[in-house]
């Protein structure tokens, strides 16, 4: 087994891509290589040494630089001329031809079983190499930006190459260099696009010097493009009158290449919808879904098998590396935003039941993700808190996601109601139990009480259960009419108190109390003691409190409004009340009913 180190020098995609490069290099038919992240270098691991023929090989096959010849280099060897121009107007006609089909498809849904059109389908579909290569000319210093590199790929002499690969077997050696003036892309070289930083500016000119440091080594330019083409996940789009770029890259914590490229592909045509946020958060949920979908626990196969048996999909493919660039002129693009998106590491796989558990959390997730959008301020909110739930680790990622969980819970209440939003997606009870009962056995114990489980139900049915039941009978007059009174503020008003302790169970008291006398309302009114559900014991609420002392206001009450917006299992009806319980005490308030 040989080792490759290939550094992480700036921490974005460009170390990524120089890896990946790397590998592609060092892939013979002796199988795929191992990418493993190791501390401050990216670690190669291959089965035989690169020799010479290898090298001359692998550019034979012209698989690394295929769009880098345009046939005005003079010395080809073996690289085909790529016509850009040519291929681009190819690829607009089959854009504009796939495009009449999907209007089709629209209009007569049946068609698609139809073997003719799965065949223009497939023959129309956009060439995604094209599309990487079409957003790497955008992103090009100047018209020249690939001359330079296009020489050192296409030079006489490579045994430069092979000293560059040997001196990469040492760990913390001198960085390699092919002795060719290369000029980086703002993509394979971002930190080229985040502008000159002087004490006091002049003038708006580039600082040619700090150009000239940015590149790094040559030889690790001539990695990251190879390495571009395989793990780059771009998209564009259009705000007011510019087109905006939003790069993702894949960082791999243990994978193989062929894995890794694999990966990639699906995840390009998985059509992962937003700009910023938003899109951010869907790709590392997808990315999840397809590292569990494509293990020894799902159906998919990729090249090589993949294994996530006691593990976490962050355990295989650590994160996205997102990278936003802005145009600033007609023709340059500038860094407005650098992040980096973890995977969920939620807890390990050890089972085909936990990775089943895995993929409803996913499915849950990605359904209430896709709702909010990015153009409302509130929605946002939530999506960078679910961003930052995604960043934490163990326990207290769990926390955060329940922060997140009951801000937006509060939060569906309200836009139901203000923005007549006619349906969000919920969290289900089922799936906070599961979460937290593998990274929190103490979170776990409080949803297992039974005075926290009876205050999260009434809750649930004074706010979430009434709305539900008010806009099924606006539906449908058959239906119910709803009896109980709709608690908009209960939630932000929990939330807003649970900081004091003794404020927080003076309203939960109030409310329950409140809750009580409405239960008892509706008995006597119906004569029927199914009429209304039990309520609230004195006895549980005590429970509750015990909580609250020991465990803290704060996180109790966190518990509480996340719980209590969620969606019981299936076999629950929700928009139904459950029966009356025989133990009707009420807490301590005596307070006449209102008339």
């Amino acid at each position: 087994m040989n080792n490759y180190y290939s550094p992480i020098l700036s921490d974005t995609q460009a170390d990524v891509f120089a890896v990946v490069g790397l590998a592609r290099l060092l892939h013979t038919s002796d199988g795929s290589p191992m990418i493993n992240h190791d501390g401050d270098y990216y670690v190669v691991q291959t089965n035989d040494d690169l020799s010479s023929a290898d090298v001359q090989e692998a550019r034979a096959k012209k698989q690394l630089y295929k769009f880098l010849d345009d046939g005005k280099c003079g010395d080809s060897n073996g690289l085909a001329a790529y016509d850009y121009v040519d291929r681009a107007r190819v690829e607009n006609e089959k854009r504009e031809k796939y495009r009449k089909v999907q209007e089709e498809l629209q209009k007569q849904p049946a068609m698609r079983k139809n073997p003719d059109v799965q065949q223009r389908i497939a023959e129309y579909a956009p060439d995604p190499e094209h599309r990487l290569h079409t957003v790497f000319k955008t992103m090009q210093t100047h018209k020249a930006a690939n001359n330079s590199l296009r020489k050192a790929l296409t030079s006489k002499n490579r045994q430069e190459v092979i000293s560059s690969l040997t001196a990469l077997k040492v760990r913390g050696g001198p960085l390699p260099t092919i002795k060719v003036d290369a000029t980086a892309n703002q993509l394979i070289n971002p930190l080229l696009a985040k502008g000159c930083r002087r004490p006091k500016p002049d003038n708006t000119k580039r600082d040619i010097q700090r150009l000239h440091e940015v590149r790094d080594s040559e030889f690790l330019q001539y990695l990251r493009y190879g390495g571009y083409y395989a793990t780059a996940v771009p998209h564009t789009f259009k705000e007011g009158d510019k087109y905006h770029l939003r790069l993702l890259t894949p960082a791999p914590h243990r994978i193989s290449l062929a894995n890794l490229i694999g990966l990639v592909t699906k995840l390009r045509a998985s059509g992962a919808r937003g700009k910023r946020c938003q899109r951010d958060v869907l790709a590392a949920v997808e990315t999840a879904r397809l590292l569990i979908d494509h293990s020894e626990f799902g159906t998919a196969v990729l090249p090589d098998l993949l294994s996530i048996l006691n593990k976490t999909p962050a355990d295989i493919i650590s994160g996205l590396y997102a990278t936003h660039y802005m145009p600033t002129s007609q023709h340059v693009k500038n860094i407005v935003e650098m992040s980096f998106m973890p995977l969920p590491s939620w807890f390990a796989i050890r089972s085909a039941d936990e990775a089943q558990a895995w993929r409803e959390i996913l499915s849950e997730h990605r359904s209430v993700l896709l709702g909010l959008k990015e153009r409302n301020s509130a929605e946002l909110g939530l999506l960078k808190q679910y961003r930052l739930a995604l960043q934490r680790q163990e326990r207290d990622a769990l926390e955060n996601l329940i922060e997140f969980i009951g801000r937006y819970g509060s939060y569906c209440m309200s836009a139901t109601n203000d923005r007549g939003r006619s349906f969000m997606a919920r969290f289900t009870t089922a799936n906070i139990e599961r979460m937290a009962q593998h990274m929190a056995a103490d979170l776990s114990a409080i949803l297992a009480d039974p005075g926290f489980r009876a205050v999260a139900r009434a809750i649930r049915k004074a706010t979430v259960n009434a709305q539900v039941q008010k806009a099924l009978h606006a539906q449908d007059p058959s239906t119910p009419k709803p009896w109980r009174e709709i608690r908009y503020g209960l939630l932000a008003e929990l939330n807003r108190k649970r900081v004091v302790r003794d404020e927080f169970v003076e309203s939960l008291a109030e409310f329950l109390a409140s809750y009580n006398r409405e239960n008892a309302r509706r008995r006597e009114t119906e004569k029927r003691t199914e009429a209304a559900p039990g309520n609230v014991t004195t006895e549980e609420f005590e429970a509750l409190t015990r909580l609250i002392d020991g465990k803290g206001s704060m996180l109790v009450g966190s518990l509480l409004c996340a719980y209590g917006t969620c969606r019981e299992p299936k076999g629950v009806d929700e928009s139904q009340e459950e029966p009356f319980s025989e133990d009707v005490a009420e807490l301590e308030d005596t307070e006449e009913e209102d008339d």
